[in-house]
């Protein structure tokens, strides 16, 4: 994919933290407290190396999960006892810590971040009783997206109207002013018009619309909505199938991080496009 590092807990507690981190009980992974921390250390290695060129740093924290419970060293919610509730204060407490280094660093200045999520909550029982009874229990609902961007004045609050995590990567490339080009994403910039008139998720054969009225199941598409629907799971088939002949992406060709050690084709390797 051509980043330079990938950074695991081990190397993160080892060449960012000094050894002083802690894990998500019966995870191995960085709670969200080390996983913020980690970041503030890498910044600020940055900035003693004097290092100014543009980087790209993606992070996936473990501590919102389904199915984990409260650890003794969560930023616990009030007493509620409640594991999700519990779980998500804690983030929001690590996400704060890393925010008030953040904003009184340079890097609030020359630095776009986006705070989202890969999916919404799975809907477990503990989620549905904190949600209540109005939450339709699919793994497809709303999910947040926070933008910070210094280069641009965008709006305080942006209705999506349905649109989904297929235009995320579009958005955030068109915020870092990088040119459109060949691409695996389905959707467009939610700054830009929508190519689906209404928004599709898909999880395995199971397919949902996302509208400004909400998440549909397949059984409950509002008729004025169904021939566009079916329109949508079809363009999604016909990309799963292209995508299993290895056609979305051409092959890259990577340069060998370790060149004048013997490798395929004189110190270069093929990449898949997966």
């Amino acid at each position: 994919m051509g980043f330079t590092k990938v950074h695991t807990y081990q190397s993160i507690g080892r060449e960012l933290l000094d050894g002083r981190f802690g894990t998500r009980p019966d995870t191995g992974a960085l709670d969200d407290q080390s996983l913020f921390r980690g970041i503030v250390a890498f910044l600020e290695q940055r900035e003693r190396a004097e290092d100014r060129q543009p980087f790209f740093l993606a992070t996936y924290n473990i501590g919102t999960h389904a199915f984990l419970s409260s650890s003794s060293h969560d930023a616990a919610y009030r007493d509620h006892g409640n594991a999700v509730l519990d779980k998500l204060h804690n983030f929001d407490d690590a996400l704060g810590q890393f925010l008030q280094y953040f904003f009184g660093s340079s890097y609030a200045g020359n630095t776009i971040l986006v705070v989202t999520a890969d999916h919404s909550t799975y809907p477990e029982l503990q989620f549905r009783e904190v949600v209540g009874k109005d939450l339709k229990p699919y793994f497809v609902d709303r999910i947040p997206l926070l933008v910070h961007d210094p280069f641009h004045q965008l709006p305080g609050s942006l209705d999506a109207r349905g649109r989904n995590s297929l235009d995320l990567a579009p958005t955030v490339l068109q915020l870092a002013g990088l040119p459109t080009g060949p691409n695996a994403f389905l959707g467009t910039s939610l700054f830009e018009p929508r190519n689906f008139p209404v928004g599709i998720a898909a999880i395995a054969s199971n397919y949902y619309m996302t509208a400004p009225e909400g998440v549909f199941g397949m059984d409950e598409i509002p008729a004025a909505y169904r021939d566009t629907f079916d329109c949508e799971v079809n363009v999604v088939r016909r990309f799963y199938a292209v995508e299993r002949d290895n056609r979305i992406v051409p092959a890259m060709v990577v340069p060998d991080p370790h060149p004048g050690i013997a490798g395929d084709e004189a110190g270069r390797t093929q990449a898949g496009s997966r």
